[in-house]
Order: structure tokens, then sequence, then C-alpha cells
């Protein structure tokens, strides 16, 4: 892959959020974690509800990746179905989700790096108090580089039988618990 600039910034239409969907079907079933279906993408009630907002990495005329930021309502978040994070966060914590990068953009980190940093910009505009998320426990290295910490064991999600870790980044203070799995 030759180097070139990542363009990192919100999804601007309804044509660029369904790229967005069908590229996190794409992703996510080449890496094992969704099954085939006949729409070929991904969504969910996050993506249309109130305090959700996509970014997306292009690479030329390439969606490369995208990572959704959640702002975290009344305990409600899409990390809530896995992992009880409430106990130990604070109001106005955001939620990432469905951080996914095509396989030839992976190497180096050139979009993830850009997506994440990206994220963090927003929730210190946001002034959120942390950031928050269940991971591919694959990548938990990546994201510890970056500020993240395990606020809990590796598990499996009963629901989607994958595993996951919840991890929070704290822009203020570290976690006060432990996280307890809702599996």
């Amino acid at each position: 892959m030759t180097t070139r600039s990542v363009e990192v910034r919100w999804a601007a239409s309804a044509e660029e959020q369904e790229a967005v969907y069908r590229l996190r079907y794409e992703v996510m079933t080449l890496d094992g974690y969704h099954a085939p279906c006949e729409s070929e993408r991904l969504t969910d009630a996050f993506d249309s509800g109130i305090g959700s907002r996509l970014l997306v990495a292009w690479v030329g005329q390439v969606l490369a990746g995208s990572l959704r930021w959640t702002k975290q309502v009344d305990g409600k978040s899409p990390a809530a179905a896995f992992c009880d994070f409430t106990p130990f966060l604070d109001a106005g914590a955001a939620c990432g989700s469905q951080f996914v990068v095509r396989r030839e953009y992976r190497l180096g980190h050139a979009v993830s790096i850009p997506l994440l940093e990206s994220f963090h910009d927003l929730c210190r505009a946001e002034r959120c108090p942390q950031a928050f998320g269940v991971m591919n426990p694959r990548i938990a290295g990546f994201l510890k580089r970056h500020g993240y910490q395990e606020v809990g064991p590796v598990d499996i999600h009963s629901g989607t039988g994958l595993p996951f870790v919840p991890m929070v980044r704290c822009f203020k203070t570290p976690p006060k618990v432990v996280a307890a799995s809702t599996r």
C-alpha cells in the first residue's frame, strides 16, 4: 500500500452512512465476527439515535474505516449489552463502537490512529470524562498504547459468542471499579 493521506471527518450524508453500514458488514464478515446476511449491511438502533455520530476515514476515494461515537444517556450505550459500565463511569461518558478498518489499511495503523484521535478530540470537546467500549481482545494492546485500561476480564458475549474485553480511557481520573459482565 502506498502511503496516502487519511481524511477523517463526520459522515455527511445518508449515502455516506450507508457506505459505513456496508463497510462494517464487509469487515465483520471477513474477520469472522458476523455471519453473511442478505442485506450486506450492519446497523443498529444506536446509528439513528440521538447522541450518536459516525466518524469516517477516507484514503483517496476509498472508505477505509469508521468509528461510532455515542454519548451515554441514562446508562444506555452500544456497550451496555456486553458489560455494565455504570458503576464506574461519570455522567456524560462517550462510548466508542463499530470501530472497523479495511484489512489493507491496518498495517502501521495509518487509519486506526487518526480515527481514534478524532474520537478523543470529540470526547474532549464535549467534556466527556471517559471514553469506553467493549473491544476485540486482539486490539487491546493497541488501545492500551493509546491510554485505555482493561476494567474487566476477557469474556464471551452469550448472544453473539464473541470474545470481548471492557476498556475505559479516562480523561481525568482512573476507573473506580472493575466492570461486571452482563453477557
